[in-house]
């Protein structure tokens, strides 16, 4: 059939079989295969051999990684020798580093070129000690100033609780937040009071007291000041502090990771010193700062609830007469048309009455009908409480050329309307009615 391939005239390609130079022939067809939509795709019998190795990099499994010194590595790793190095300042929770922990290491020059990755599956990895653990690669070579950077599974979602204070917490570790029975949540006082402190919340103090939480001033180049607050602050809590011009020129903001902070309280006046603060007269300052919640009662760690007005403090104080010589008349406080009960509840009345010349005759009337001046005004003086007799029954009480006093008590009086009416037969006298009235 000669030496090439060809494709005799009943053999066409439609067929899908050809001649091979060898002089046998393939199927094109059984290359071919469909899929229930009708497409047509090459069949791949390839096989892979080798190693295949996953770049771990490049998936996010929220797992802690190791970088050198002062970079943003969740602990530190430092080059000891040509095939080792170290992984100190291990996250909370994490005692070792494991070689089965290690997934991949990369190897980087000083110029910052990578020289070499060790995937976990090519290279054998042995580990020795705690913190720092010793990793020993085998085979590798690292530079006298190649830095590494070590990928590990170990997942960030080993949380720490905080039910009291974590003997330190690393770069990358996860403080679980604690909540309380009353689901507030609670945050270690440096000043020792544990998390018993109370919950907190984020004060902002600045030089207007804009939100009635403190206010700030400047003291020195490396101080300021702030009053007008309810607590401590604790540097410790601090989140920031952004300190303007006079001018209102934004300068600098402050953070306990950039400046070493102190704080000073003295007579409820707190002094901020800020190590290397730079701060002119006439500066201003916007200080965030984490503190207990307002409604915490630290002695006692308990939820307060603040009553502004509460109704034991509602009450009405009334001055109906305090005044001398009325004249001969019947006379009705604080006028004939009464004065509403809606809102109150217990009234009590003192009286001191002193006439010279006739007789002074006190009671009490109530209505319900709207229309006061055309109501049928009743008495219940009987009802009052006389405190002078212990009792109450009394149809009026009345003086003749004499004093008297008393306390008259009327407990849940429900009409709309009651008035005081005094009878004065003389013209020589002394009269002073006054009550308390409490909210329903």
């Amino acid at each position: 059939m000669g030496e090439y391939s060809q494709e005799l005239p009943n053999m066409h390609p439609a067929t899908g079989r050809v001649i091979k130079e060898d002089g046998t022939t393939k199927n094109i067809a059984d290359a071919i295969i469909t899929d229930i939509n009708g497409n047509e795709a090459v069949r791949t019998t390839a096989t892979m051999s080798g190693d295949v190795n996953v770049d771990q990099t490049s998936i996010n499994v929220n797992a802690y990684v190791g970088k050198p010194l002062g970079t943003n590595g969740d602990f530190v790793t430092a080059r000891t020798g040509d095939t080792t190095f170290t992984c100190a300042t291990l996250p909370v929770g994490v005692a070792a580093i494991k070689s089965e922990d290690i997934e991949l290491i990369r190897q980087i020059s000083a110029a910052g070129v990578v020289v070499a990755s060790y995937s976990r599956d090519d290279v054998t990895i042995t580990v020795a000690g705690t913190d720092p653990t010793t990793v020993t690669v085998a085979g590798a070579v690292f530079g006298a100033t190649d830095t590494i950077i070590v990928y590990t599974n170990i997942s960030k979602t080993n949380f720490i609780a905080s039910s009291s204070k974590p003997a330190a917490v690393a770069t990358g570790a996860i403080v679980r937040p604690y909540f309380d029975i009353y689901g507030r949540q609670r945050v270690y006082d440096e000043g020792g009071g544990g998390v018993g402190g109370g919950g907190f919340m984020t004060y902002v103090f600045d030089s207007l007291n804009s939100f009635r939480l403190g206010t700030t001033l400047y003291v020195a180049a490396t101080q300021f000041s702030v009053s007008g607050h309810n607590f401590t602050p604790n540097p410790a809590a601090l989140i920031k502090i952004d300190r303007f011009s006079s001018a209102g020129a934004y300068q600098e903001t402050i953070t306990p990771y950039s400046h070493v902070i102190a704080v000073s309280t003295t007579s409820g006046v707190s002094t901020y010193t800020v190590t290397g603060m730079a701060a002119s007269a006439g500066d201003t300052f916007v200080v965030y700062q984490q503190g207990p919640e307002r409604t915490i009662t630290n002695s006692s760690d308990s939820q307060r609830i603040d009553n502004i007005n509460p109704l034991s403090y509602q009450t009405i104080p009334d001055s109906w007469v305090d005044t001398t010589n009325v004249a001969a008349a019947t006379v009705y406080y604080p006028s004939a048309l009464g004065y509403s009960n809606d809102g109150t509840k217990d009234e009590s009345t003192s009286y001191k009455f002193i006439d010279a010349d006739g007789t002074i005759t006190l009671t009490h009337e109530s209505t319900n009908d709207e229309d006061q001046t055309n109501a049928d005004w009743v008495d219940d003086t009987k009802a009052l409480y006389d405190r002078n007799a212990d009792a109450t029954g009394a149809s009026s009480f009345t003086v003749t050329n004499g004093t008297m006093t008393g306390i008259l008590d009327s407990d849940n009086n429900s009409a709309r309307f009651s008035r005081w009416k005094v009878v004065y037969s003389g013209s020589t006298n002394t009269a002073i009615l006054k009550s308390k009235r409490k909210a329903l």
